[in-house]
Parts: structure tokens; sequence; C-alpha cells
């Protein structure tokens, strides 16, 4: 992860990457008020809106670094400035990155410490953790019902059955719905990293004020990184159905001379063509058993997942775009 700042005189200087950013927090050569930059990002705002930032302070100040407190400044960048690049900031990156600044910045004498303390979090800290994680699961799920409300509300099935098959307007629709289908994975995970964010600091706020919660901060990044790899597999699964859905509606409006319709399904001229459309059918029954396994492995390590959601809030994973339920 490479960064960009303006010293005083407004010269531009390149941090290749976050042990560097680490480095010129501690220096004093980037604060609060520095105008900062995140990899090519052509905006530059002030550091302490950055999350990356942020997170970089946090570790500096628990390893032994200066307190970093923003300056007296009379020209300041309104609070809102540069807030859609924050929201692309990545939670696997920031909370990863966090721990590795963490482990590489504590010095021999705070190492001697650490090793002679009991590993792992006590008891407080774990059910502590155990309620933020399974908090960050049922948002989660309820974003995920939603998702597949929106789903059903397109009526793939009848799309693809029948004279719907010979319905250009239709299928255009469907290589639409496709693509909007993407971007509401893509705002999902934004959503779901932007909340994790906010549950970390929460942790560290807790962790700060009760001695008894020590570790709980570093806990629940760890943990809440994990769970941010998993969605990350379920948005992969659901971003290659909506690719194979678009991909499906392609092929059908590029032949549609070439089948006819028997019992509301298409009959190919084409050896060729029928086994394309029966592949891309096939598609979407694995993608829809892959997302079952996936749902079935993560209830196997969060039991307590979505148990408080009301049977209306919660999602019902591998059910077949076009077919229901995945058979197994």
């Amino acid at each position: 992860m490479r960064f960009r700042y303006k010293d005083t005189r407004g010269k531009v200087i390149v941090l290749p990457d976050v042990a560097s950013l680490l480095k010129a927090i501690r220096e004093g050569a980037v604060t609060p008020d520095t105008l900062l930059a995140r990899g090519d990002d052509r905006t530059f705002q002030r550091a302490e809106l950055v999350v990356a930032y942020q997170q970089a302070a946090v570790a500096v100040s628990r390893t032994g670094g200066p307190p970093v407190t923003a300056p007296t400044s009379t020209n300041r960048t309104p609070w809102h400035a540069g807030t859609g690049l924050r929201i692309g900031l990545g939670l696997t990156v920031a909370l990863v990155a966090l721990a590795g600044w963490r482990i590489r910045t504590i010095d021999r004498h705070q190492a001697a410490i650490v090793a002679a303390a009991p590993t792992g979090p006590g008891p407080v800290t774990k059910n502590a953790v155990a309620g933020i994680a399974t908090e960050f699961g049922d948002s989660a799920a309820v974003a995920q019902q939603r998702l597949a409300s929106w789903i059903e509300r397109q009526r793939l099935p009848e799309r693809f059955r029948g004279s719907a098959l010979h319905a250009s307007p239709s299928l255009r629709g469907v290589r639409s719905a496709a693509a909007r289908y993407r971007d509401q994975l893509d705002s999902l995970l934004v959503r779901s990293r932007n909340f994790a964010v906010m549950l970390v600091q929460r942790a560290d706020s807790a962790e700060v004020a009760d001695p008894g919660l020590s570790g709980l901060m570093a806990a629940v990044e760890d943990v809440l990184v994990g769970w941010q790899r998993d969605l990350t597999v379920y948005a992969d699964i659901q971003r290659t159905a909506a690719l194979t859905l678009d991909s499906l509606a392609t092929f059908v409006l590029e032949h549609q001379q070439s089948f006819a319709i028997r019992e509301g399904q298409p009959v190919f001229l084409s050896r060729q063509d029928a086994a394309r459309f029966r592949e891309l059918n096939e598609n979407l029954g694995t993608l829809a058993r892959r997302e079952k396994a996936w749902a079935d492995a993560l209830a196997g390590r969060w039991p307590t997942w979505m148990t408080s959601l009301a049977e209306g809030e919660r999602p019902h994973f591998g059910r077949n775009l076009l077919s229901g339920p995945a058979s197994n």
C-alpha cells in the first residue's frame, strides 16, 4: 500500500509502504492535519480523515510512540472531504496491516513483557469478542437477506421459461439486473467493512475504559478480518452467479432463431448450442451448492450466528437462481 503526502512546503513525498507511514507519523512528518493521499488517488485530504492513518496512529500510540494529536490550524478542510475515498478502503487490508505494524514496532523490552504475560484473552474478553463477532455476522445476514429478496423480485425463473425466452426486452432486463446484482454485492462489502471499522473502534474504547477487557481490540481485529474473508468468498460466489446470468441471457439473445420452445424449455437445433445452454444452467446449480457449503461451514464455526434474528430476517442459502433450492 503506497501513500503520498504534502510537507510543510507543499512538496509531495512518496511513502512506499505502511511501515514508512508509521515512521513518518512517529517522526512527526505526517500529522492529523497533513494532506495525505492513498495509492494513486488524485485528491489529497487531511490525514485524520484517512482510515489507514487512523489505524496507523492507533498502532503508534499503542507501541510506545508519541501521542498523535492535531496541531492548531486556522485553515481546515471540511470534515466531509474525501468521504468517497474512505468508503473504498478494505477492512482486511487495514486490520491485517495494523496487526503487522504492531508486531514490527514492539521493541525488545516490550516483547519480553508480552512473552511473560498470560497467553490469549481472558474469559471476559472472549465473551465480549463473541458478542461483537455475532453482531457483525447478524448484520451481514440481514444485508444478505435483503439482497436475496431483491433477486426474487427480478422474477428470473420466469424470464428463462416459455415465450419469455424469445422476448428480447426481458432478456436485456436480465443483463441489466445482473449488473445491478454485482453493484449491490460491492455495496454490501463496503458497508460491512465500515461497520467492522466502527466495531474495532468501539472495542478499543471499551478496552481503554475497562482493564478487564485487556486484548479486546486485537482479538476483535482478528475475528473481523476472518469474517471479512468469509464475506468476500460469499461475494465471489454471488458475483460469479451474476456473471453466469449475464452470459446465459446473452447466449439466448444471440441464438433466438436457433431454438424452439417445448414444455417451456428451449430445444436447440445444434447440439453444441444445447450443451452450452445446459452448461450455463448447471453452473448456477454448482454455485448454489457452493453457497450452501459456505453457509454450513460458517454456521459450524459460529453456532450463534443468526439465532437472534427473526425467521424473516434470515437468508436461506443454497437456492439456484433459476430453479430454487440446490440438490445435493
